[in-house]
């Protein structure tokens, strides 16, 4: 059995966030590492049929993927844009960092929910329906230390998670502030998504 991790609080952070991770890696603890090898991701038509279907979302997201895409790329990180499943949709930033993230398998078409990658920010999001930051090797898979991951859940405007925006960077490069802009561009598209909602209009 794997020990629990050793978790890495930003200043200011609540101790609910330590109690948040632990409670993942219980929920992780039956997984196998053995046996969660890196997925091949879908084909792309698979993909391309996936961003299809989240069309709308990946409309609404798009000055965030732009702008989180843009620090990326000079922070050497990634921003990713998954689906309510965890599938990752679509993905901006650093090349150099994306080739990194391929050799573990974070990439579109791939899933990162729990039960399929372990304790890691998206699918941790995605569970918890809350903001959360995985610090290298809080991760559940010893292969996932290399990240510093930093997701928030988008919502509908009936309050369902649509999608997970999440912010990724090498484990050796902790910037507290990640968390906080990546909540505030994810509750962005959740303001978007409630403006265009038909239950808005019915308020007038």
């Amino acid at each position: 059995m794997q020990t629990p991790p050793t978790i890495h609080l930003a200043p200011g952070a609540r101790p609910q966030a330590e109690t948040r991770i632990h409670q993942s890696w219980a929920r992780c603890a039956d997984l196998d590492p053995a046996l969660l090898a890196d997925p091949n991701p879908l084909t792309r038509a698979d993909l391309d049929l996936r961003r299809e279907a989240n069309h709308h979302l990946l409309r609404l997201a798009e000055p965030c993927l732009d702008a989180l895409g843009a620090l990326g790329d000079s922070a050497h990180s990634v921003v990713l844009l998954a689906d309510a499943s965890g599938l990752i949709l679509h993905e901006r930033g650093s090349r150099s960092f994306q080739d990194k993230a391929r050799r573990v398998a974070l990439q579109p078409g791939v899933s990162w929910a729990e039960p399929l990658r372990g304790t890691n920010a998206i699918g941790t999001a995605l569970h918890d329906g809350r903001a959360v930051r995985i610090h290298g090797a809080e991760h559940f898979l010893a292969c996932n230390s290399i990240l510093s991951c930093h997701a928030a859940p988008i919502f509908s405007a009936t309050g369902e998670i649509l999608g997970i925006l999440d912010l990724s960077g090498p484990a050796d490069d902790m910037r507290d502030y990640v968390l906080t802009l990546v909540q505030r561009m994810a509750r962005g598209i959740t303001d978007q998504m409630l403006c265009e909602s038909p239950l808005r209009r019915l308020d007038f």
